[in-house]
């Protein structure tokens, strides 16, 4: 018992988190793909697309909704500012806001700390335009399902 609980807490240090902090079991995965945002990812299989909703996924216990948005600047921390300073404040007061590196891209995901809120956002510079217009890809999710989907995040061509 005390080699587990070593091997979960040197994991976790390791930022080696369960895939989905919601569940202790492991819940069967589709990938999700889409290359004309050029992104992919792993989500609960038993979502399903939202009707007339554009690229929102559903089902029981989560939710994601895949869009772009455009900064004048093309800065990361520009577009981390706007979303936590936004009027409704969706991600509460302080939320925690983690930058990393995917696909040699610089990404932020930003979680709200009160646990009330469940709006979660993955940020990333698209290293193409999106839509031709669109100089961000935004994965808006709720927070149960966000660390799995950031660790299996990936931009494709």
């Amino acid at each position: 018992m005390k080699r587990i609980l070593a091997v979960f807490v040197a994991l976790f240090c390791l930022g080696g988190s369960p895939l989905w902090a919601d569940n202790h079991h492991r819940e069967k995965l589709s990938r999700y793909t889409n290359k004309e945002y050029g992104v992919s990812f792993l989500y609960p299989t038993r979502w399903t697309k939202a009707k007339n909703n554009g690229e929102r996924y559903e089902g029981d216990g989560g939710h994601f909704l895949v869009g772009a948005i455009s900064n004048r600047t093309n800065s990361l921390e520009s577009v981390i500012r706007s979303e936590v300073n936004h009027k409704l404040k969706p991600y509460g007061a302080k939320p925690r806001i983690m930058r990393r590196f995917i696909s040699g891209q610089r990404v932020a995901v930003i979680v709200p700390y009160d646990e009330s809120i469940d709006d979660a956002v993955i940020i990333i510079r698209s290293p193409r335009l999106v839509k031709g217009k669109y100089n961000f890809v935004v994965v808006y999710c709720d927070r149960n399902h966000i660390y799995g989907i950031a660790k299996s995040f990936e931009l494709i061509k």
